[in-house]
């Protein structure tokens, strides 16, 4: 998901062939990445995003600024601060010689300048850009974020991974759109017989809080 807002261009999660279409549209300088949470299918791009030849070449001497949760034992041993440097230390061969042997890529591109999130709230604020983070219903992932984008008086609201939170619906109040995650289940599933389901949102669920403001489980409410 890529929000372009004036000089700002940010990215919430970055995963399987996120590098790719961003190149496709055109956007090889980036250098804002915020995750949701830290499931393999939301950051399996990120370390080649980071390291990627073009990116990293745009990026010059900025870091790739990353913004995630934190680890929080016992359900997420690792947080974000803990895969951005195994990241670095997986693929300290590629730096050096990217960097430092052959092509002399700049140094700080290759760096990453990682925030974990603590709360809700205000977590980046540029060029008349804000991002607000606010939690969401992933289950057993604790935490796991929703985030909302402001600028010029218009915004928009991207779910990340939950099921139905009425959370999300309080911080998405008065968005221009809201990009809201959906599962779809087999036949004769249900969010109490089916564990993926459990933690991710229906179709009717998605229909609730788009009709009523909020559905919780399956319930209606103002």
């Amino acid at each position: 998901m890529l929000v372009v807002a004036g000089p700002e261009i940010l990215l919430f999660d970055c995963g399987h062939g996120v590098p790719d279409r961003i190149a496709q549209v055109g956007r090889t300088y980036l250098s804002n990445v915020f995750l949701t949470h830290v499931h393999s299918d939301h950051t399996e791009g990120l370390p080649e995003l980071w390291m990627n030849e073009v990116t990293w070449g745009n990026r010059g001497s900025t870091p790739l600024s990353v913004w995630g949760p934190p680890e929080n034992p016992p359900n997420q041993p690792s947080g974000t601060a803990d895969l951005t440097s195994q990241v670095n230390s997986a693929f300290a061969t590629n730096t050096h010689v990217r960097r430092d042997l052959v092509e002399h890529l700049p140094a700080g591109g290759i760096e990453f300048q990682t925030t974990e999130i603590q709360g809700e709230g205000v977590v980046y604020q540029n060029n008349g850009v804000k991002v607000t983070v606010f939690l969401v219903d992933h289950g057993v992932v604790q935490p796991a974020y929703g985030y909302r984008v402001d600028y010029q008086g218009h915004s928009v609201t991207f779910s990340g991974d939950t099921t139905a939170s009425q959370n999300l619906v309080k911080y998405a109040q008065g968005t221009d759109v809201l990009v809201h995650e959906v599962l779809l289940s087999p036949p004769n599933a249900t969010t109490t017989n089916d564990v993926i389901l459990g933690y991710h949102t229906t179709p009717e669920q998605a229909a609730g809080i788009f009709n009523h403001g909020w559905l919780l489980r399956g319930e209606v409410g103002k």
